[in-house]
């Protein structure tokens, strides 16, 4: 069986990569004299190379390290005096070599900044701005070029930043091995840079401060219990997309739950008191965990049954369609009234009997405890309101038992005469899964 790997390569980052190393390192080793800090820095790199011991008590010692790096390639055996600044350099000390790794870093934030700006959603545009801005910035490009730490502190920093984004940004594949490496690259760049200057520490609280407000919006954004906020770090994807498989749950029944349910059995021709049904699937609530609870959320423009790559979250006010993952039947509802509550209407999984009874299986999604117009349909959190788009009729839990040809499960109604919110039109994803998504964690 062949092994195929895809590539996916963003061109404009590469190129702004590129030049942005060719724009730090172009003529590095001018002036070839001791400029501004070299002449403090430089004394810690000499007693590096002589291995002599020493304290340095004014600050961390990554950095001074990190320069050391590059002397240590460059050949530098220690041997300069580091006396005052203006002094030039002698011939055994490597200047490309020492000025290599702050030069390095200042360029590789050039990069740093366009993903940081495409992770917190804007444009490429907006992302090549930003990154333009930051090559092309005159104290910046000055700065790098010396043997200095500020270079490699910026980098960390934006290293911390782009990395919990990209954590943050991967709440749909949480606890895959994408998922933790960001949050391990999160703490290790912290790290680093209150390990360059304790400057750093402040991104630490930075971000850790924004950590504790996206867990708070979490929590706060339902009163959810011990066992709903378990499920969502229980590594389901948080936002509903089109192609999820979910299981929808009615928020009004408690304390016995029950799920939107269907199966392959009609509803009878005729009922006992003599009126007709549209003989349909049924369509029920089911207070029990079973594979007749599955539905697919549907683009009603499209045929995939898969969620697509990147995911294409539903919001409130999106039209759908629910198919049935079993039957493979539509969510639908008619003019029909309902088994048991014959002032509402029936809700069926349509079946094409080639009659003069055409599908109707278009829902529009309300999501009753939005904070916005375009909020995205979540797993757990989101109370959600399913309108008929025909009908206008509301999807809904009656409470009455159907007969044995039910198999005594509850009636799903649809109410087109009701303005007033209850909690028994409300639904509750409690389920959710990308199945044979093409999203790759």
């Amino acid at each position: 069986m062949p092994i195929i790997v895809t590539v996916h390569v963003d061109v404009v980052l590469t190129i702004l990569t590129v030049l942005g190393i060719g724009n730090r390192l172009w003529g590095l080793m001018y002036p070839n004299a001791v400029v501004f800090d070299e002449v403090y820095y430089g004394q810690f790199v000499s007693l590096y190379m002589k291995q002599m011991f020493f304290i340095d008590d004014s600050g961390p010692p990554l950095g001074h390290m990190i320069l050391a790096v590059g002397a240590y390639y460059g050949g530098f055996d220690g041997n300069f005096s580091w006396n005052r600044i203006g002094a030039e350099y002698t011939g055994n000390v490597p200047v490309w070599n020492l000025r290599f790794l702050p030069a390095l870093a200042s360029a590789l934030c050039i990069s740093l900044a366009y993903q940081i700006v495409v992770e917190l959603k804007y444009s490429h545009f907006s992302a090549l701005i930003a990154a333009l801005l930051i090559m092309f910035e005159n104290a910046l490009i000055t700065q790098s070029r010396f043997m200095l730490l500020e270079s490699v502190l910026i980098f960390f920093v934006l290293l911390a930043v782009l990395s919990y984004l990209k954590f943050y940004n991967m709440q749909r594949c949480s606890f895959s091995v994408s998922w933790w490496f960001w949050l391990f690259l999160t703490g290790t760049a912290c790290a680093l840079a209150i390990g360059v200057k304790y400057m750093g520490l402040f991104t630490y609280l930075l971000l850790l401060a924004i950590a504790g407000g996206h867990t708070w919006q979490i929590i706060g954004d339902t009163s959810l219990s011990n066992g709903g906020l378990a499920r969502i770090t229980q590594g389901q994807p948080l936002e509903i997309a089109f192609g999820s498989q979910i299981t929808l749950r009615n928020v009004w029944s408690k304390p016995v739950p029950c799920w939107l349910h269907s199966h392959k059995n009609m509803y009878p021709i005729r009922y006992d008191s003599g009126r007709g049904s549209s003989h349909q699937q049924q369509v029920t609530c089911y207070p029990f965990k079973d594979v007749n609870n599955w539905w697919i959320v549907k683009d009603p423009g499209k045929q995939e049954l898969v969620v697509s790559n990147p995911p294409r979250p539903v919001r409130h006010g999106d039209i759908v369609q629910l198919v049935h993952g079993m039957t493979a039947r539509l969510l639908n509802t008619h003019d029909v009234a309902a088994p048991m509550s014959p002032h509402w209407q029936e809700i069926s999984c349509y079946v094409d009997y080639n009659v003069s009874m055409p599908s109707q299986n278009l829902w529009k999604v309300e999501i009753v405890n939005r904070d916005a117009n375009e909020e995205v349909w979540k797993t757990i959190l989101s109370e959600v309101k399913l309108l008929h788009v025909n009908t206008s009729a509301v999807l809904k839990l009656s409470g009455t038992a159907l007969p044995d040809w039910g198999y005594r499960q509850l009636e799903i109604v649809g109410d087109k005469s009701s303005n007033v919110y209850h909690q028994n039109m409300a639904w509750n994803v409690e389920e959710h899964r990308y199945g044979k998504s093409k999203a790759v964690c």
